[in-house]
């Protein structure tokens, strides 16, 4: 998948990219609504708000514009993962995607959008949010990104990659790791129903306790 983007944007000759996955629904005015906004702030890539969409009832990705501009942030992504559900909610430079991503590939297939975002934001590249609902995710129940042990091996892969770039603190890359080392633990470590519970509860708590340590010291407004 990865590969196949980066042909794309490769014989992509204008200034800005767009990545669409099969599943995307989007609105009649997603792009004049981002193209306005990428042109007002004069950044290097707008984040759309949107839905899920899962048996047929429709649910915010992002729940306020607080959680939105944290998108734009190191912190939510170490903590909890990928806040953003598909590169369809972005618009991006064409000249800001990160070389480093261009030229490793991540060949197992699924977290190269969190390997892109992490990158970019390495390389402190300025991301605005656009609080309208313009983009719709659709839950198919057969893509990658709902395969737990898939979705484990691809960003265990991208943490090898962001080591080798050099552009991510490795305090950030150490609970990375402890994340997906958890995540992991909890969906194919612990038979035990009510032990798997407990132990996804404490997850969550640390969770939100890494959240509000990297607000502190990324001195996030």
């Amino acid at each position: 998948i990865h590969k196949t983007r980066v042909n794309g944007i490769c014989e992509a000759s204008q200034e800005y990219i767009w990545m669409l996955d099969q599943d995307d629904i989007v609105s009649e005015r997603w792009l004049l609504s981002q193209f306005e906004c990428i042109q007002k702030y004069k950044t290097d890539m707008v984040i759309a708000n949107g839905k899920r969409q899962i048996s047929g009832k429709d649910y915010p990705i992002f729940k306020n514009d607080k959680t939105l501009k944290d998108a734009t942030t190191i912190a939510p992504y170490v903590a909890f993962g990928n806040v953003i559900a598909s590169p369809g909610q972005c618009l991006i430079r064409k000249s800001a995607i990160p070389v480093f991503w261009m030229e490793n590939i991540l060949w197992e297939n699924c977290a190269d959008d969190m390997y892109l975002w992490m990158l970019m934001l390495g390389e402190k590249k300025r991301i605005v949010i656009n609080s309208e609902f313009l983009y719709t995710h659709v839950a198919t129940g057969n893509n990658f990104s709902s395969d737990e042990k898939q979705t484990i091996r691809s960003e265990r892969k991208v943490i090898t990659l962001l080591v080798q770039s050099g552009l991510i603190e490795k305090k950030y890359l150490r609970y990375y790791k402890k994340r997906l080392d958890m995540r992991e633990k909890f969906m194919f470590g612990i038979k035990s129903g009510i032990l798997a519970k407990t132990y996804y509860c404490l997850c969550e708590i640390q969770k939100r306790m890494v959240l509000i340590y990297l607000r502190n010291t990324c001195k996030i407004k």
